[in-house]
């Protein structure tokens, strides 16, 4: 038992030393973001912010599919010859996924009178998803450093273009160059210090085998996470058929300010949660007291903050950003509880991956898809963009709620059975 004790204490120790690496790169990446943001936000107007926005929600649903969640799957097996063959696929499916929307987008322009910035959509995709590969491949490797260093190159790569462009009265394109560059240079330092060992891979997975062996990140986990898209990017494609781009831009600065906890630490904490959880399952080990004391943790610290940004949410963003942005100060006051909420869940949201139940999760996710959709439908149809707030704000933090609260089912339920084992043995 002591001995038990002593192993634990000291894979907790190297789980937080993982967790304060990618937290710490992460950290100054989106404090570079955060100090950006008030010059920024003073050289783009919220229509400005409504078309990248709009950028935003092409690249991202096309990024989900560009590598069919595989790169997620990197990090689980035993056997290295086999992640080997998962970065393989989902570096070669990237590239055709990303020059299918490029053509896509080209078609789009010439024939159907989209703006021409979407051409820059395949690139982008391109290089956010080898950024994403790479990562988890680092990720597997326990090379956090190297994910962090990558985080705050291109943040900081991000930050001086956009700001340069924003002088030059760029106008959207200042922020979409910006985005595609901080890609851009992420993917080739990552891909430089693991040239070598991508130059020595060996696919030894057919396609047919891949897909059977992870169906679920490719059937079920994809949907999913299309479907999770619409709590910003698909909300703002609806948006602009209801609304004006200003409309777009407010909503999407806000969210793009609320985000920064969760890239800045939920992402950070899951990339090493998501590891250690799948080790624990390999193990066949219990992780109940892992996951209770991480949500118990992040509840308490961050219960502070978004309570300041629920009352004073107005007022702290006519001050930081100017008095354009007041009005994204009211949306996030509204969401302040949706995404204390969230903030909790999101780290521990690979539970349902590790352990299986992405069916049950595609349902959920599914289901709360058609409840933003009719919430949409309905503020459109009254012209009323003060009550899709309302209805958002109400409506996703009884869902995050729901989804804490399975998570904790779930965990809880594979205790019972480890222990139960265990004790057989």
């Amino acid at each position: 038992m002591l001995n038990k004790r002593i192993k634990t204490f000291f894979q907790e120790r190297s789980m937080l030393k993982n967790i304060a690496v990618l937290t710490g790169g992460t950290l100054i990446a989106q404090l570079l973001n955060f100090l950006s943001a008030p010059v920024l936000s003073r050289l783009f107007s919220k229509e400005d912010y409504g078309e990248y926005g709009l950028f935003m929600s092409a690249v991202s649903y096309a990024t989900v599919l560009a590598c069919l969640r595989l790169e997620q799957a990197i990090v689980l097996p035993k056997e290295e010859a086999e992640a080997n063959s998962i970065t393989w696929w989902s570096v070669r499916l990237n590239l055709a996924v990303s020059l299918i929307t490029t053509i896509v987008c080209a078609v789009g322009i010439f024939w159907f009178g989209l703006s021409a910035f979407f051409i820059l959509v395949g690139p982008t995709v391109f290089f956010t998803c080898l950024i994403a590969i790479y990562s988890y491949f680092n990720s597997r490797n326990k090379d956090y450093n190297r994910v962090s260093n990558a985080r705050i190159i291109i943040s900081i790569a991000i930050t001086i273009v956009s700001i340069l462009l924003g002088f030059s009265n760029s106008g959207t394109y200042g922020l979409i160059y910006g985005i595609l560059s901080g890609q851009v240079i992420g993917a080739f330092y990552l891909f430089y210090h693991l040239r070598k060992g991508i130059h020595s891979f060996k696919n030894t997975l057919s396609w047919k085998e891949l897909r059977k062996k992870y169906s679920d990140f490719i059937f079920i986990n994809t949907p999913h996470a299309l479907l999770d898209l619409t709590e910003v990017y698909g909300v703002v494609l609806i948006i602009g058929f209801f609304f004006d781009k200003a409309y777009i831009g407010a909503y999407f600065f806000a969210f793009k300010i609320l985000k920064a906890p969760l890239k800045i630490i939920g992402s950070s904490i899951y990339q090493v949660l998501y590891r250690e959880f799948s080790e624990k399952i390999t193990l066949n080990q219990s992780f109940f007291s892992l996951f209770r004391s991480t949500i118990k943790q992040i509840a308490l610290l961050s219960f502070l903050p978004f309570l300041i940004l629920g009352i004073f949410g107005k007022e702290l963003f006519s001050f930081i950003f100017g008095e354009e942005w007041a009005i994204a100060g009211v949306y996030s006051s509204y969401f302040s509880l949706w995404f204390w909420l969230n903030f909790i869940a999101s780290p521990v949201s690979c539970t349902p991956l590790v352990l299986n139940k992405q069916g049950i999760s595609f349902m959920i996710a599914a289901s709360n898809t058609v409840l933003r959709i009719a919430i949409l439908a309905v503020a459109g149809y009254y012209n009323d963009f003060k009550l899709l707030i309302y209805l958002f704000a109400i409506s996703q933090s009884i869902v995050m709620i729901i989804n804490i609260t399975w998570y904790y089912s779930l965990v809880a339920k594979h205790h019972k059975q480890t222990t139960l084992n265990e004790f057989n043995l």
